[in-house]
């Protein structure tokens, strides 16, 4: 009896094996970067990754308290305010289709066209340090402008600029403000993406578009990067 429940329990041991050594397949990572390293960053250490980001864009509905330098935090969505004006207060009118979007320009400098903020904090200080910083930009650049429109009061127009006019090749440059810094222009380390060069017509037609660049020597090089 007992050489029987012996073998019954050594099957059921080697069942388990196979089936925990058949679950061990993975698909190796085949991202080639400029390095020539199919990785990003690559270390060993303690600690954990912080993300923080920024807006270029947000509304300006003409009335005070509601321009682009107002937060934006109503999340309002029914078909109760279709018709109506256009303010924070409506619900269908708040998707970003209705709102008249502007960009964002915290800094008061003539050179930017553009610029907003966002801040950094150590989870404690006295024992934190940055090992690599990479930033990441992103947006849609088809054009220089538009002429299409689509407002709350259902009007719509189709913009019939071509993809390409007026389009430049400096997307891929920024200007870096680190806490306490002046401005420092970046260019992109790499392009991830530029979708004008798609063959998809739907595609091109918005020409989105993500740059990459490693700023962790500006980063690095402060004595207190929060800010």
């Amino acid at each position: 009896m007992k050489k029987h429940l012996f073998r019954g329990i050594l099957f059921m041991g080697v069942g388990l094996f196979m089936f925990i050594g058949h679950g061990q397949e993975y698909t190796s990572f085949t991202r080639t970067y400029p390095s020539g390293n199919n990785f990003r960053y690559q270390t060993n250490l303690r600690g954990d990754l912080t993300f923080i980001g920024n807006n270029i864009l947000n509304r300006d509905s003409g009335t005070p308290g509601e321009g682009v330098l107002d937060p934006y935090n109503n999340l309002l969505f029914n078909d109760n305010n279709f018709f109506g004006d256009n303010n924070d207060t409506n619900g269908f009118a708040n998707v970003n289709d209705f709102k008249n979007m502007q960009y964002i320009d915290v800094d008061s400098d003539p050179t930017t066209f553009s610029s907003s903020t966002s801040t950094f904090a150590f989870p404690q200080t006295d024992c934190n340090l940055i090992r690599y910083a990479a930033l990441y930009w992103a947006g849609i650049y088809p054009s220089d402008a538009s002429n299409g429109f689509f407002n709350n009061w259902g009007d719509q127009s189709q913009n019939t600029v071509a993809p390409g006019t007026g389009r430049l090749n400096d997307f891929n440059q920024v200007k870096f403000m680190v806490p306490g810094g002046a401005y420092v222009d970046i260019t992109a380390d790499e392009i991830l993406y530029d979708g004008f060069t798609s063959t998809d017509a739907s595609i091109q037609s918005n020409s989105p578009y993500t740059c990459y660049a490693d700023v962790t020597a500006l980063v690095t090089a402060l004595a207190n990067p929060e800010g």
